[in-house]
């Protein structure tokens, strides 16, 4: 089974497009939110791109449920916790 991870540093108009394409063909439990992409020491990038990615889910559709179980559960389901 493979995992798509939905952070990057690709500007917003990429991304959302390439979510709702994502979403379309894989379905919402093969993303994963790598927050680990983001520098430990600034906890403050973490907090701006959550909450952007949470904007592009939103924009593509997504309800609660599907947000919840892209950035929590699917990564919980691929580690075993």
């Amino acid at each position: 089974r493979s995992y798509a991870d939905m952070t990057s540093g690709a500007p917003r108009i990429w991304k959302t497009d390439a979510m709702r394409k994502g979403l379309a063909y894989m379905g919402d439990r093969q993303f994963v939110y790598g927050s680990d992409c983001f520098d430990a020491e600034n906890p403050e990038a973490l907090a701006h791109n959550l909450k952007e990615d949470r904007e592009i889910l939103a924009e593509c559709g997504c309800s609660k449920e599907t947000t919840e179980r892209i950035l929590v559960e699917n990564a919980e389901r691929w580690l075993g916790l």
